[in-house]
């Protein structure tokens, strides 16, 4: 889809408000790689008529004088093409505009000035407004100008200075902006009903006064926010100390100002307009990052002669066809549709490429096998209405063992340990999230995934399993299971993983000890030459029990040098325990790499990089082979 500008000087006598406006249209269009054109002289567009397509936007600048009859027979001759006109008034006298297009609503330019009580100094930040609306019509799965921005406060000391901002964005531009104090009705459950505008927003906007960092609500959000990619814009106010911060969301802030700015009408305008074009540009950076996974499938299709083209490219829907493996007899090929969204992709996204799909089916049979949405979302694979959605490097490792050479699987074992402290919510979501990063990425680097039984996680990994090795449970996947609590029903977990089952210690009266008959058993799993790492992750913590699983792990991993990993972001025991390691300085009685290393492990979001680099660390010679 192109963008065409009608330059002012063909449709205009005044000019130079309205060339300001367009020279930043299409300065922020071609920074995000949009096809621009501008039709400067109309002799000249002859020269690209063919390149117009139809749903092309043509943006014209509205005049109160009669266009030339040159320029309404370009106009005419766009019309015919079945473009579509935005036209663009500069002035409250100009907002009709010419008569070929005059039912089309202007997009008008003074009253944006007026509702925001600014002067023409502001065009630049007018024309970033309607160059968003562009981007949201010609790159509809990167960004949506109904984008929803999360204003994270301290309220003892940011309540005033948020509530200023928060009426700012509402009043003067276009994105929404949620705040607890408004936006969470009487009655509701305030945590929940943040969390659930949390998981919606498409960046937080961290408003860092100097008692931020003493919320420990405030620390939970940014944790959320890293943990599911939202972008963290950061605004540092009246130098405000960063050194107690828990999670510091960038080496530095975005954006310093003083408190008094929101003293002041127009440079809280000014201070807004910053904020939100920097949230844009971090939005649409991490929208962009989509393009390299659809560029990494595309390449993997040409290296294999499979067909991946493109049916709808605005939309970034693609089709993939491929030859079917292993039958004997004449089938069709395997057809997908996929639909790839950088940005957060909603219900009524779904509900478009279902109708996409149903325009797609033949008569009574569907012609194609099934639809996929990619993103970048870590969650588990998700079904709904013959749709798919799907992490996009999922899928990726998926396509390359389908349809290429299986690697064999490592002499490496590595154990998770672990369950749900408790906690918070949050921290719960967040250790389930590491469990399945780091299941997946163990399960995809061809090592095997030890761990006991257990309902925390056990019907998780399992499930991971299923879809990251369908056709060879057994070769990756081991449980453990003691008889103490389980002796019947085992034949449904023995289809999906390598079951050991261990007896259940008796005592002298011949009945069943559980805490020794738990030993036994983790005594069993980990006391192993195979065994490589024990990756902890959670835990009961001290408090909450007498004797937690994990030190007992630790202790069996240590009397047989296997080395010990601790992952503290997700709270529990394992964090009590990389805090202890690291006040004493003793790493080195859990693994050799160092306390830089360590520090990461206990600190460090990035759950893929982590497990990546564990087994970097205990299989060095082999390296990280199916990435």
């Amino acid at each position: 889809m192109n963008v065409i500008f009608i330059s002012p000087e063909i449709t205009m006598s005044k000019l130079e408000s309205a060339n300001r406006f367009k020279d930043e249209c299409i300065k922020q269009l071609m920074y995000y790689n949009s096809k621009v054109m501008e039709i400067s002289d109309i002799g000249m567009y002859a020269s690209f008529e063919e390149d117009v397509n139809k749903k092309d936007i043509v943006v014209v600048f509205n005049d109160n004088e009669p266009y030339s009859r040159e320029a309404l027979e370009l106009i005419e001759g766009l019309k015919e093409k079945e473009v579509e006109f935005w036209p663009v008034a500069v002035d409250k006298e100009y907002r009709i505009p010419t008569e070929p297009i005059s039912s089309k609503q202007s997009f008008d330019l003074y009253e944006q000035l007026r509702v925001r009580n600014i002067k023409e100094d502001y065009i630049e930040t007018i024309a970033k407004v309607f160059a968003r609306n562009l981007l949201a019509k010609i790159k509809p799965t990167l960004y949506r100008k109904e984008c929803l921005l999360f204003l994270s406060h301290r309220r003892v000391d940011g309540e005033e200075i948020t509530a200023v901002l928060f009426d700012t964005i509402k009043k003067q531009f276009e994105e929404r902006a949620f705040r607890d104090v408004v936006d969470v009705k009487i009655g509701e459950e305030a945590q929940e009903k943040i969390y659930d505008a949390l998981a919606e927003s498409d960046i937080l906007i961290f408003l860092h006064t100097k008692k931020a960092a003493e919320s420990e609500w405030i620390q939970r959000e940014l944790v959320h926010a890293i943990l599911y990619d939202i972008p963290i814009l950061w605004v540092k106010i009246d130098e405000a100390d960063d050194s107690n911060l828990y999670i510091k969301p960038g080496d530095k802030p975005h954006i310093e100002c003083s408190s008094s700015v929101f003293e002041n009408e127009t440079k809280t305008v000014k201070l807004a307009d910053e904020i939100l074009d920097k949230s844009f540009k971090m939005i649409m950076t991490r929208s962009n990052k989509i393009l390299s996974s659809v560029k990494k499938i595309r390449e993997f299709c040409s290296e294999h002669k499979y067909s991946f083209e493109g049916v709808l490219n605005e939309e970034l829907i693609y089709r993939l066809r491929a030859d079917r493996k292993g039958y004997p007899y004449p089938q069709r090929p395997m057809e997908k549709y996929i639909q790839f969204f950088g940005r957060k992709y909603v219900d009524e996204d779904v509900e478009k490429f279902q109708g996409f799909l149903e325009n797609e089916i033949s008569g009574t049979i569907r012609s194609f096998d099934s639809g996929l949405i990619l993103s970048n979302n870590i969650k588990l694979m998700k079904e709904r209405d013959h749709i798919v959605e799907e992490n996009c490097d999922d899928f990726y490792h998926i396509l390359k063992k389908h349809f290429g050479k299986s690697a064999q699987i490592k002499d490496t074992e590595i154990v998770i340990s672990g369950s749900f402290p408790n906690c918070d919510e949050l921290y719960k979501n967040s250790l389930m999230d590491a469990v399945i990063v780091f299941s997946k990425e163990i399960l995809k680097n061809n090592c095997k995934l030890v761990f006991g039984a257990h309902p925390t996680f056990q019907d998780i990994i399992l499930k991971i399993n299923t879809y990251v090795n369908p056709n060879r449970f057994k070769e990756t996947t081991k449980m453990y299971i003691s008889k103490f609590f389980v002796t019947e029903g085992l034949e449904k977990f023995e289809e999906q993983a390598e079951v050991v089952q261990c007896e259940a210690v008796k005592g002298e009266d011949g009945k069943k000890l559980r805490e020794k008959s738990l030993s036994d058993m983790r005594r069993r799993m980990i006391a192993r030459e195979e065994v490589k790492a024990l990756i902890c992750l959670g835990g009961k913590k001290k408090s909450e029990c007498e004797s937690p699983g994990i030190d007992e792990e630790i202790k069996i991993a240590q009397e047989n040098n296997i080395p010990v990993f601790l992952i503290g972001s997700v709270g529990g025991r394992s964090a009590e325990l990389a805090a202890e390691y690291k006040k004493n300085g003793k790493w080195n009685e859990l693994n050799n790499e160092g306390l830089e290393f360590n520090e990461e492990l206990m600190l460090d979001l990035d759950y893929g990089k982590l497990v990546n680099d564990i087994i970097r660390k205990i299989t060095p010679e082999e390296g990280n082979e199916d990435k």
